[in-house]
């Protein structure tokens, strides 16, 4: 991946530090999102909710969450439809393991 260095040059380093502050912003961000969606939205596919998971997937750091995101993805296979509470249900549970990885 490409990133801005301070003096606004393109380069490929970045500390670990910028790189665990920017997945973070950008799993917030997606959480933010799938939040909205479920609460305005009554039942999603299963393909819609594993299209979400993914991009879950690709921004979560930490292996907890990536296990919890893994399970669910599995629900995908085995399912057809989910309802907007059980996707909260999981958005809240991710996020609190995220936020037990930074306070913790």
């Amino acid at each position: 991946m490409c990133r801005s260095n301070e003096s606004g040059n393109k380069g490929t380093q970045a500390t670990d530090h910028t790189l665990e502050r920017d997945d973070m912003d950008d799993t917030t961000q997606i959480i933010e999102q799938l939040r909205a969606m479920a609460t305005d939205q009554a039942y999603f596919s299963a393909s819609r909710v594993q299209s979400i998971l993914f991009d879950l997937y690709g921004v979560v750091g930490t292996d907890e969450a990536k296990r919890l995101v893994e399970t669910w993805l599995t629900l995908t296979i085995q399912r057809d439809l989910f309802s907007g509470a059980e996707l909260l249900e999981m958005l809240d549970d991710l996020e609190s393991r995220l936020t037990s990885r930074v306070s913790g």
